[in-house]
């Protein structure tokens, strides 16, 4: 039989999947910077709108826009200290941002991007984190639309093939 038309298919929405992902984790590191600016001008940091947008870009690779816009951050607020109130108005921005992206941000807009439930995206990234650690968290969300897409895919040449018994096929021989 052949298979150039299925496996095209399988490739067409694999590549489909893959852009998807890509441009949620975008917008996710855009909106990220986003608050960041915003959050950090509220504490009142000089650099906020640079650090802001480090930190958006930096979010494309999970976990790197604490690390990076945190010691931007803290940088920026020790060369110029004026008291503990800017310290701890980092922190908090920096835990405010991230609890809502864990919570709300990441999960509805890959989510959405990807066609995958909020909580899926939740459970996936929280597993994968479990079992494989940083690499786990980086190809999570990935790696589960893919064999979404691999099995809504494969199901209907499955069911359409000479391996599938149906209900009642087996019996009428």
């Amino acid at each position: 039989r052949d298979l150039r038309l299925p496996c095209k298919i399988v490739v067409c929405k694999v590549d489909h999947t893959i852009r998807s992902v890509l441009k949620g984790q975008v917008t996710v590191a855009a909106t990220l910077g986003i608050l960041y600016m915003i959050g950090l001008s509220f504490v009142g940091i000089q650099a906020a709108i640079p650090i802001g947008f480090i930190a958006g870009v930096c979010r494309i690779i999970p976990y790197l826009d604490i690390v990076v816009g945190g010691i931007l951050s803290i940088s920026v607020v020790l060369s110029d200290f004026s008291g503990w109130e800017p310290l701890v108005g980092v922190v908090i921005v920096f835990a405010v941002v991230q609890t809502l992206d864990g919570m709300l941000i990441t999960p509805r807009v890959i989510g959405q991007k990807v066609g995958v439930h909020p909580v899926v995206v939740i459970a996936s990234i929280l597993a994968f984190g479990g079992l494989f650690g940083f690499w786990g968290v980086l190809f999570a969300i990935p790696v589960v639309a893919l064999v979404k897409v691999l099995w809504r895919t494969a199901l209907p040449f499955y069911f359409a093939s000479s391996w599938y018994v149906g209900p009642g096929r087996w019996q009428q021989k």
